[in-house]
């Protein structure tokens, strides 16, 4: 499966932060999809096709920890990527907990989310 096919979901209430992740992440071939809201992204008709998700943290309504218990009680085992302002210790524990692949602080500036994505995504290639 090349970039161009791996479709990647943002949740994220900040629209800047939404934008901006979307331009780079295309620019590097994925196929990507935005949502203000969990809710938003449950019911998004392109959720099937989607190899990871990137969910903040504390989105409105919903936090991401939730976000990621509902798709799993759907049967939708999707990779999540967590991006959160602060991470501690408790998170880290209840975010493993609940299947969160990796978590991410923000700002977004080194790096580090692209590095899990290729990870996420190289693994989902060989399973």
């Amino acid at each position: 499966m090349t970039r161009g096919q791996q479709t990647i979901f943002i949740v994220d209430r900040d629209s800047a932060l939404r934008d901006s992740l979307k331009f780079a992440l295309e620019t590097e071939g994925f196929i990507v999809h935005v949502c203000r809201t969990g809710d938003d992204l449950k019911a998004h008709p392109f959720l099937t096709c989607g190899q990871c998700a990137v969910v903040e943290h504390m989105p409105p309504r919903v936090d991401g920890l939730a976000i990621v218990a509902d798709l799993k009680s759907r049967g939708r085992d999707l990779p999540v990527i967590l991006v959160t302002d602060r991470v501690t210790p408790q998170l880290r524990d209840t975010a493993k907990a609940a299947g969160v692949r990796h978590i991410v602080e923000k700002p977004l500036i080194d790096g580090s989310l692209n590095d899990h994505l290729t990870a996420i995504l190289r693994n989902n290639q060989t399973t």
